[in-house]
């Protein structure tokens, strides 16, 4: 399976994202397109210090370092 189909397959599904600069972000997995931009629903981001609620988040695919799936 290419990683862009068990993205897609995904979809619903709880994930975790590492951005560039070292946020993490959870949340359900909403929509991904052929640039790896994510949509997450019910998201929230830990930072160093702080974790945000932040709702419906897209997250652009060149600020992503991994992807994880819960």
């Amino acid at each position: 399976m290419l990683p862009m189909e068990g993205l897609e397959k995904a979809t619903g599904s709880k994930i975790t994202v590492t951005l560039k600069d070292g946020t993490i972000v959870i949340g359900k997995l909403a929509g991904v397109d052929q640039n790896i931009n994510l949509v997450l629903e019910e998201g929230s981001a830990a930072g160093k210090e702080t974790t945000k609620n932040l709702g419906k988040i897209l997250l652009r695919g060149n600020s992503i370092v991994a992807i994880s799936m819960d």
